[in-house]
């Protein structure tokens, strides 16, 4: 909850440590909470007329991050910040014109204010519901009519009854309950309704009075106060929203609560959209007790089984099952009721049949209800012919997609992109496509507008302005079933083939340019369909060439997002196609990016092979490109086994033929890094500084971030290893730095500090792991420089411990100008704190572990602070 007035942060009714520059920066974003703030504009609102570095800026979003969650500021890479919480007036507050003393931010996973007694009770017995029993009292106070939108069996039903009898005593007459499930024919609603209204309230509106029309039941209706909650409206919307509006027209005191599908749609309406359970951010017993949904699941197997308990050994399998169910009540009940037949392995193994595996509800609920197949077929039903059509081909679609994707996916001769826009409206309206992501624009615009989605997939990777949608895992199940049954899903999987073909490839060169950080977060909206995409390269008409294709355009998207074991198995499938040896310089790029993936993963004999034969495949194609490339790695694999000797030909090889192409700045800053690091590696100071120059000017005159990154923190090692051995020589270097504007009489820490600082920036600007990692390793070496031994320590260690959770091996090369400097720390701490020291290290998320040593950067030294 946030204080403006008293410039207070309340975390679960606790004040936040916050500081006064962090809540100003806060109160900043929320005021402009409905655009993206750029750094620049935050900079001159928090400190104004004063000159800071933008990393004070990340600084303070990491600080408040960590005490309101990752969820309430959205980095946008390359514009700014965002607030990403949704503001409600304060409970209590009494009129919405006034702004109130304090402003509740709602938000998930994460909530800054702390439920009601009450409200805490009945969320206990729903499992996560906390948010939306403190919120959906509040809008029936402001709105007469709520409608509770979502999936079926999200859990709507229980949800609108812990509302009503959290507001039975606010109503004279109480709440009425209507199940409106039973009701095939829409004639049957009146009498239904009538019949339920006159015997609860027959002392208010007469027993056996003449209801016979909805104006007669609204004049009965006239001086009753009471919240009418209509259940289960989906498949009667259009007579349930007559009826409505209607009542509330005439019975100024009626209040309704509704449950349905999807909205109503009347103008008095106020949606309410629920979100299925709240799912584990990682596989510890805390992380997934502290989820709604493993709490059901908990709850509803000792339910079962009284013999079950969530423990070490059993929880990783328990949160599995849970994402695999995506969090749906409905689904999550049915399956912990299988524990004591199948176990939880045994239930895990079994999800992908999850539609006839789930099933034996309650004999009190309705049948509908009692299998997770009948569920689904239910809302099946009610979609008409064209929306079925698309929601079946949407089944190929991997994890969230755009609608413009959907479009290229779904359309097809007999039904075109305006078409598919429009019925994918519908689905979303009724709740069976969900919103995966953020909205930039109202949804109806984004989903149904011509105007707003005229366009087809951007060729450009910056934020789209369109939602991204998805399919709960199990109605995606659904889905594929359908379209298997008619007959679409081979020629539906080949659009969405090319789709994702046409992706990866336009991504290879924005992954190398001035939009990197953009198309790595384009990338990762469609990850899972890439990898679905290639997976179809199987059975795809010219499978063997477009699976080739589709992985050699995402080497940078592997390597800097840490996913090198995916990247691997997709190459090794890749290059396993049938003909696959017989595509020239296709196969010779797919063996290059599988040759780096495998020396990233230190299987350096595999590395050789790959790459040995890549060079040999440029070679006989003539593919110059190709062969520097692989040269250099070649290099770079022989150097990590320390067979320097070997590497050196390969090396010179790639950057001579570099300077013959010329005009491939690209080739040439691969080239010329490569062999710096050799030289670096060998001693040869002086031979390394041209070169990680060279590379310099071309990564900058490019625009590659990744690569400039890389290339400032070497700089910054070799500076430091040259001033270990001619402290003169390590000045005149950091004093002659291309491109770097240093002060006159700056010192070599000044210097190195800097360029660390910049690397941080771009690694934040790119949401780079691995860059992060980087610049954290040459801070370990930077410390023990500084006699910061403790500090040295600590972030070499995290540095370690993180790499290794990627999947990577350390850098040769860096090891060999860090291991002197971590021994001289080891030595002066002594053993006890030296393993103190690297304990802390181990201990620390990456995260917290690099905003220490920005902090530390930050305090490092005198240098006058300047932006870049």
């Amino acid at each position: 909850m946030l204080r403006p007035t008293a410039r207070q942060v309340l975390v679960h009714g606790q004040v936040a440590a916050i500081g006064a520059r962090a809540f100003d920066l806060l109160m900043a974003l929320a005021e402009r909470r409905e655009r993206v703030v750029s750094k620049n504009e935050l900079l001159e609102l928090v400190w104004p007329g004063v000159v800071v570095e933008e990393n004070n800026l990340q600084v303070h979003i990491s600080a408040l991050r960590k005490h309101l969650g990752a969820a309430v500021i959205s980095t946008v890479p390359g514009r700014g910040y965002r607030f990403a919480a949704t503001l409600l007036p304060a409970a209590g507050s009494t009129a919405a014109a006034d702004p109130p003393d304090s402003i509740a931010a709602s938000m998930a996973p994460a909530t800054l204010t702390r439920p009601t007694a009450l409200s805490q009770a009945a969320a206990e017995l729903l499992f996560g519901r906390e948010h939306d029993l403190q919120t959906l009292p509040y809008l029936l106070a402001a709105h007469r009519l709520v409608t509770i939108v979502g999936a079926g069996g999200i859990g709507k039903t229980a949800l609108a009854r812990a509302v009503a009898g959290q507001l039975q005593g606010r109503f004279t007459h109480g709440s009425v309950f209507i199940d409106l499930a039973p009701l095939a024919q829409p004639q049957a609603l009146l009498p239904h309704m009538a019949g339920v209204l006159q015997q609860t309230l027959q002392h208010a509106i007469g027993a056996g009075a003449a209801v016979a029309t909805r104006e007669a039941l609204a004049q009965a209706l006239q001086p009753v106060q009471v919240l009418l909650v209509l259940d289960n409206c989906e498949h009667l919307v259009h007579p349930v929203a007559e009826l409505t509006a209607t009542l509330l027209a005439q019975a100024p005191r009626l209040h309704v609560l509704a449950t349905s599908q999807e909205p109503l749609r009347l103008p008095a309406e106020q949606v309410y959209r629920v979100s299925t359970l709240a799912l584990p951010a990682g596989e510890t017993l805390a992380e997934a007790r502290a989820a709604s949904a493993v709490r059901l699941f908990e709850d509803r197997a000792r339910a079962a089984d009284q013999r079950f308990v969530l423990d070490e050994g059993n929880v990783a399998t328990v949160v599995a099952i849970c994402r695999q169910l995506d969090g749906m009540a409905l689904a999550i009940e049915l399956a912990a009721a299988r524990v004591p037949h199948l176990g939880l392995q045994g239930l895990h193994d079994r999800l992908g049949q999850r539609l006839r595996l789930l099933s034996g509800g309650s004999r009190e609920t309705p049948p509908r209800q009692r299998t997770l197949g009948a569920a689904l077929a239910w809302s099946h039903a009610l979609l008409s012919a064209p929306e079925q059509a698309v929601l079946r081909r949407l089944a190929v679609m991997s994890g969230s997609f755009s609608p413009a994707g959907a479009q290229q996916v779904v359309a097809d001769g007999g039904l075109d992109e305006w078409a598919v826009l429009d019925h994918l409206g519908t689905l979303v309206d009724k709740s069976m496509v969900a919103v995966a992501a953020p909205v930039w624009v109202p949804l109806t615009i984004a989903v149904r507008g011509h105007t707003a989605a005229a366009a087809c997939e951007p060729h450009e990777p910056h934020e789209p302005r369109e939602p991204r949608l998805r399919l709960l895992e199990t109605v995606r199940h659904f889905a594929l079933e359908r379209l298997a049954e008619a007959g679409e899903e081979a020629a539906v999987r080949e659009r969405h083939l090319a789709h994702m073909l046409a992706l990866a490839e336009r991504a290879r060169t924005g992954l190398t340019g001035p939009d990197e950080g953009a198309w790595l977060n384009r990338l990762d909206l469609d990850r899972d369909n890439l990898l679905a995409a290639h997976a179809w390269c199987d059975h795809a008409e010219d499978g063997t060439a477009r699976g080739l294709r589709l992985v050699s355009g995402l080497l940078r998207y592997w390597v800097n997002r840490g996913l090198l074991a995916q990247g691997h198995h997709a190459c090794e499938q890749a290059l396993a196609r049938p003909g696959a040896a017989a595509l020239g310089v296709l196969y010779g790029d797919a063996l290059y990016v599988a040759g780096r993936i495998s020396a990233y993963l230190g299987r350096d004999d595999e590395a050789l092979l790959r790459l040995r034969a890549s060079v040999a495949q440029a070679r006989g194609c003539g593919a110059n490109g190709l062969l520097v490339r692989s040269l250099t790695s070649l290099g770079s694999v022989c150097t990590s086994l320390g067979e320097h000797t070997a590497a050196r030909p390969y090396r010179e090889e790639a950057l001579a033929l570099a300077r013959q192409a010329g005009s491939d700045t690209l080739l040439l800053t691969e080239a010329a890094v490569g062999l710096a690091e050799l030289e670096r590696l060998q001693g040869r100071h002086d031979a390394a500084q041209p070169l990680y120059e060279e590379g310099l000017r071309h990564a900058r005159a490019h625009g590659d971030r990744l690569v400039t990154l890389a290339i400032l923190a070497n700089l910054s090692m070799l500076a430091l290893a040259r001033n270990a051995a001619t402290p003169a020589a390590a000045n005149a270097d950091a004093d002659g730095d291309v491109g770097h504007s240093i002060e006159a009489g700056s010192t070599l820490t000044a210097v190195v500090r800097q360029r660390l600082l910049d690397a941080l920036t771009i690694a934040d600007e790119l949401d780079s792991q691995r860059g992060r990692l980087t610049v954290l390793e040459v801070c370990a070496g930077l410390a023990a420089t500084q006699a910061a031994w403790a500090q040295a320590l600590m972030f070499d260690a995290a540095a370690e411990r993180h790499i290794a959770a990627m999947g990577r091996r350390r850098d040769t090369t860096d090891l060999a100008f860090l291991t002197p400097l971590l021994q001289r720390a080891q030595a002066a701490l002594g053993v006890a704190d030296g393993a103190a020291a690297r304990a802390a290290g181990r201990q620390l998320n990456c995260g917290d572990a690099v905003d220490q040593a920005r902090r530390w950067l930050l305090d490092l030294g005198s240098a006058a602070p300047h932006r870049h």
